[in-house]
């Protein structure tokens, strides 16, 4: 019969503690919409390898985000609460690793995904899956930290989401996706430093897909976050599609000017 023992909290598991802990002040908000994207999943059919979903859904979303600037945003509450508007999309990119003989969850960024062909941010993603966990360096930076004492962990946690909205930007991201790739799944909560966190379930045969949203609602409001989702619709069945086909049409800037 086997005894009863402690298990100490693993580097990775006091991060998400800490992830809890400054993720309380925030005033979040959640909605669940049913995408269709048949006509992209066909598309993405006829590549080999095709390309990640995930990757799709981050170009997507930063697309939607030149025009949406609320997507860009963050709450600052120093040195007095205001919004800080970055000047591009950062995708935070979240994924469970298997380190220290459990699974753990990482994550990194990968900024500027507006501008970026679909073909690196696949890659890039791919990387975070794959490659060794200490290769990773924000997977290496997390580790360390997490390996800190509380204080000073919570320090570093303040000064990187507090202090600087560039900051914030860089090692948090403006957005973050998940995917929850199960038939019938959904996630009933969650929490993030974040202003946006989206999750995406199964892709129907139909073209369906769950998009789960988790929003802050001190930067935005309900309404926006709809519009948003109906946005991102038609740029997963519209712009994305095009440049599977070979036909990227122009990077969309901020402000909604294109290149």
């Amino acid at each position: 019969m086997k005894s009863e023992h402690y298990v100490p909290l693993s580097p990775a598991r006091l991060l998400i503690r800490d992830v809890g802990h400054f993720s309380r002040p925030s005033y979040a908000a959640g909605m669940n919409a049913t995408l269709n994207v048949s006509r992209l999943a066909k598309e993405r059919r006829r590549h080999r390898p095709p390309i990640g979903w995930t990757a799709l859904l981050v170009k997507a979303m930063a697309l939607v985000g030149c025009h949406m600037p609320a997507l860009r945003q963050v709450f600052m509450p120093i040195p007095w609460p205001h919004l800080y508007q970055h000047p591009q999309s950062v995708a935070t990119i979240v994924v469970e690793r298997g380190w220290g003989g459990e699974a753990q969850v990482f994550f990194d960024q990968v900024q500027g995904p507006e501008e970026t062909p679909l073909a690196e941010i696949d890659a890039r993603i791919r990387g975070l899956k794959f490659a060794p966990v200490e290769s990773v360096g924000a997977f290496r930076r997390m580790i360390r930290v997490g390996r800190m004492p509380t204080p000073i962990r919570r320090l570093i946690w303040r000064a990187s989401l507090y202090i600087s909205g560039r900051v914030r930007a860089r090692y948090f991201g403006t957005f973050s996706i998940n995917s929850i790739p199960a038939p019938r799944t959904e996630v009933l909560q969650s929490f993030a430093p974040l202003t946006l966190s989206l999750y995406y379930g199964y892709i129907e045969p139909n073209g369906d897909v769950l998009i789960q949203v988790l929003w802050d609602q001190r930067v935005i409001d309900a309404g926006p976050i709809r519009r948003m989702l109906s946005e991102l619709e038609s740029t997963l069945n519209g712009e994305i599609v095009a440049e599977l086909e070979g036909q990227a049409p122009a990077v969309r800037l901020a402000g909604g000017r294109s290149s």
